[in-house]
């Protein structure tokens, strides 16, 4: 099974699993990690070091980060440059259901890709849909 990091500002990272574990159950080797105010980029890329080795058994770790270019997805990008590892930014609820959904189904990569899909097709705007009467 992959491995699931998440790594965003604040609490945002504990909440998505919380949340996704409401609707898919509970799951192993899955955490998070945030980012607050108090925190150094130094201190963050210890814990993300920390973290992946704690999680990942062999298939690589998914890391799901908030915002690309951040503080979160830059500290991922140094902290794991030499490791087994596949980063999506910009998590939302259906990535994060998706990941956990699909961890068992094949590769790291593949994974990583389907994860980016269902976040773009996840962003719809329902007043359009509604008006247009027209399908997804």
């Amino acid at each position: 099974m992959i491995s699931i990091l998440v790594v965003t500002h604040g609490n945002l990272g504990r909440e998505l699993i919380s949340t996704a574990e409401l609707i898919v159950g509970k799951q192993e080797q899955v955490d998070a990690l945030g980012f607050f105010l108090s925190d150094s980029a130094d201190e963050l890329q210890r814990k993300i070091r920390e973290k992946y080795e704690s999680l990942e058994q062999g298939e690589g770790v998914l890391v799901l980060t908030d915002i690309f270019g951040g503080s979160t997805s830059n500290s991922v990008a140094i902290a794991l440059k030499d490791k087994n590892y596949q980063c999506v930014t910009g998590v939302n609820l259906p990535v994060m259901i998706e990941a956990l959904l699909s961890r068992d189904e094949g590769s790291l990569k593949e994974l990583s890709l389907k994860c980016r899909e269902v976040g773009i097709e996840g962003v719809k705007d329902l007043r359009a849909f509604m008006e247009l009467d027209m399908p997804v």
